[in-house]
């Protein structure tokens, strides 16, 4: 069975499975809005994965990570839950194998790093960043992780905003966005009683979850794990918070923001220059959420030192594109931060 996916009508890639597989079935849901039909031109492919029930070694091979990464004289491989990834590089592709019944949340993350570093072959970056669509206007939201990107968001959302998308935004040479509409993992923090009504959950479960998370305890763990999991939070499709759908299209960005949590709250002047500094090294962070894959794929194929050199040109560029505002916001007040930015928007 083979499936390919077109990023934002720039590039492809293959996916070869099990018409049962695990995987295939996560990255059909999460990238739906990218599946491309069967009779549809695939090219520029950027690179395949394929799934493998034999054992993925050919040989001797060395650990380089205790029990996660290994390399032998051509691969790297991954190692989760006793099931392994093998990775090979090339100059104007990738090739990807995976074990049948690897995690397919840890796959995903590892295909996102890859896809990362060939993208600005095609002219498009992923920014860390959440984005939407609001009374025709873009705004993207970008800081560190915990910033308040996903918890401002979300309140847009629930006003009648448009997603465009959470954590990684696609970015093109321009400035432009396009929507990169997966799934959103939505934790405790964003859970407000317009989000409770939303889902249509019952308030009482709401204000359960509440006291037992202000009431820490044996008890009030347990009753509070078992229901805020099932009720509450966890992996949302953004159709689950919002009526309205965004254009698969490139937009132009109309408001952009840096949010910084500070002892003040309000705009600020950001540079450019900093602006750069803070989302390449936040994007840097975000690579790193299971190891050091980038380091360590340089470290294996020496063609990543010229993808990197690459990338790093694109997104200077992309960041002259935009026009950078800080956004302060102080004591994760995010319903203030939300006011600020509905004022500027006005």
């Amino acid at each position: 069975m083979k499936d390919t996916y077109n990023i934002a009508g720039r590039f492809c890639f293959n996916v070869i499975s099990k018409a049962d597989g695990n995987f295939a079935a996560f990255l059909k849901d999460e990238y739906k809005d990218f599946l491309l039909d069967s009779n549809c031109c695939t090219d520029p492919c950027a690179g395949t994965l394929e799934e493998i029930d034999a054992d993925l070694f050919n040989g001797e091979r060395r650990e380089l990570v205790k029990d996660m990464l290994y390399e032998d004289r051509r691969y790297i491989y991954i190692k989760y839950n006793s099931k392994y990834v093998r990775i090979n590089l090339k100059d104007k592709c990738f090739d990807i194998c995976y074990q049948t019944g690897f995690e397919h949340s840890v796959l995903f993350h590892f295909l996102e790093d890859i896809l990362r570093l060939y993208a600005h072959r095609f002219g498009l970056d992923f920014f860390h960043a959440s984005s939407f669509e609001y009374n025709d206007r873009v705004i993207m939201l970008n800081g560190f992780g915990g910033s308040g990107k996903t918890e401002i968001m979300i309140d847009f959302l629930l006003r009648g905003a448009s997603f465009v998308s959470d954590d990684l935004v696609l970015i093109n040479e321009e400035g432009k966005i396009f929507p990169y509409r997966v799934t959103i993992p939505l934790r405790w923090g964003v859970v407000t009683p317009e989000f409770v009504a939303r889902k249509k959950v019952p308030m009482i479960i709401y204000k359960t979850c509440k006291y037992c998370h202000e009431k820490p305890g044996r008890i009030t763990n347990r009753i509070y794990g078992k229901l805020v999991w099932h009720y509450l939070i966890g992996d949302h499709s953004y159709k689950q918070l919002s009526d309205r759908e965004s254009t698969l299209q490139f937009y132009n960005v109309d408001y952009c923001y840096w949010l910084q949590e500070a002892n003040i709250d309000g705009t600020f002047n950001i540079s450019r220059a900093d602006f750069f500094r803070y989302m390449d090294l936040c994007l840097e962070n975000e690579s790193r959420k299971y190891l050091d894959i980038e380091g360590f794929l340089a470290l294996k194929f020496p063609i990543v030192t010229k993808l990197l050199k690459g990338r790093q040109h694109l997104r200077e560029q992309l960041c002259e594109a935009l026009t950078p505002r800080g956004l302060a916001v102080k004591g994760r007040d995010y319903e203030q931060a939300t006011k600020y930015i509905l004022d500027s928007i006005k």
